[in-house]
C-alpha cells in the first residue's frame, strides 16, 4: 500500500529559494559620444535581481574580443554599473577600462558578459 499521508513532492520543496539572487542585464550604451569617443564611450548594466551581485571575475567583451574583467565590485539590486572605455578612478557605480581607443562600434556591435564560470549572462546587439 502507498502511504498517501506523506507529501512526496512537497518534501523536496518547490525549487523556490525565496529569491532569484543578483542578475545582470544590459541597461544602455553610448557608442558614439560627441567629440572623441574614448572619454564618453560607455556601456551600462543593471542588477535586475533581488540580491547584491558580486561582479568580480565577470568579463565584458565585444564581437572582436576586446575584453574587460571586473575586479572587486558589487552591484546592489536595482543599481547600475557603468563601464567607461577610457581612464578614470573606479567608484561603486563607475569603472574604467583604461583604453586609448574606442571599443563599441558606432554602426553596431554586440555586448557580451560572461560570469566567472564562462557562462554568457548578457548578449545584446545594438
Amino acid at each position: 500500500n502507498f502511504d498517501t499521508d506523506f507529501d512526496l513532492f512537497g518534501a523536496y520543496g518547490d525549487g523556490d529559494d525565496g529569491g532569484s539572487g543578483g542578475s545582470l542585464a544590459f541597461d544602455g550604451i553610448l557608442a558614439n559620444p560627441e567629440g572623441s569617443d574614448v572619454p564618453g564611450e560607455y556601456v551600462r548594466f543593471v542588477n535586475d535581481g533581488d540580491a547584491p551581485l558580486d561582479l568580480d571575475g565577470y568579463e565584458v567583451y565585444d564581437a572582436v574580443d576586446n575584453d574587460y574583467t571586473f575586479g572587486a565590485v558589487t552591484v546592489d539590486p536595482g543599481a547600475t554599473i557603468t563601464l567607461y572605455t577610457g581612464s578614470g578612478s573606479d567608484t561603486d557605480s563607475e569603472v574604467y577600462w583604461g583604453r586609448g581607443g574606442g571599443v563599441w562600434n558606432n554602426g553596431g556591435d554586440t555586448v557580451f558578459v560572461d560570469d566567472p564560470d564562462g557562462n554568457t549572462v548578457v548578449e545584446h546587439d545594438y
